[in-house]
């Protein structure tokens, strides 16, 4: 870890693939399919499945109460932020291309080639919402909440 005043510090023997985390001073690192959240302070805790294997981002709600990993091409898990513990997983037919968070928290959107989903948290049940048709694909769509 490299401060901003130049001083550095080993956090881990470790070789991580890092992704931007949730909060101050916390980042998301892969290894060996696997996702860990990584603190500055040396903490490294192991979240979700012994093998993850998309390399999507980790997708944390507005209010960073929940995280989503898409497990494998069509699987979303759900876990809190709090602890990391497992909370809900879903499988869902088809590849999910985008994950789009409500504004509260409180559901997302996933954008499939041929469908648009919306799943409610944290146990909700997918509900398809809309067909696209093959030449106006769902996965070339962005998700908005309006006010």
């Amino acid at each position: 870890m490299i401060r901003k005043d130049g001083t550095y510090s080993k956090l881990t023997d470790y070789i991580f693939e890092l992704y931007e985390g949730f909060e101050k001073s916390q980042v998301f690192g892969r290894r060996d399919n696997q996702i860990y959240s990584i603190k500055a302070d040396g903490s490294i805790t192991l979240i979700g499945p012994s093998e993850w294997t998309d390399r999507k981002n980790p997708i944390v709600s507005p209010d960073q109460k929940w995280l989503l990993l898409l497990e494998n091409q069509n699987k979303v898990a759900l876990y809190s932020t709090n602890s990391y513990k497992h909370i809900e997983t879903w499988e869902i037919g088809e590849y999910i291309y985008q994950i789009s968070w409500r504004a509260d928290s409180r559901g997302v959107f996933l954008l499939t080639e041929k469908h648009i989903y919306y799943l409610s948290m944290p146990n909700g049940k997918p509900i398809r919402l809309q067909e696209c048709s093959p030449i106006d694909r769902c996965m070339n769509r962005e998700m908005i909440w309006l006010p």
